[in-house]
């Protein structure tokens, strides 16, 4: 609401990764153990990949 930089930052990481958050959520959700390891396998790489570039861009 603020429109604070930190914010929209923020959001720009969070957003790619909201597919593989909802599908491990309905996968936890839905009791299904072969649907939990693709997305939490997308998230985890996601998630490595956004801190390994982050870390690579800012000068290691």
């Amino acid at each position: 609401m603020a429109d604070s930089t930190a914010v929209v930052i923020g959001a720009m990481l969070v957003a790619p990764l909201l597919g593989p958050i909802m599908a491990l959520g309905i996968a936890l959700l839905g009791g299904r153990g072969q649907s939990f390891v693709a997305p939490a396998f997308a998230l985890i790489e996601g998630a490595a990949v956004a801190v390994l570039l982050s870390w690579m861009l800012t000068g290691c």
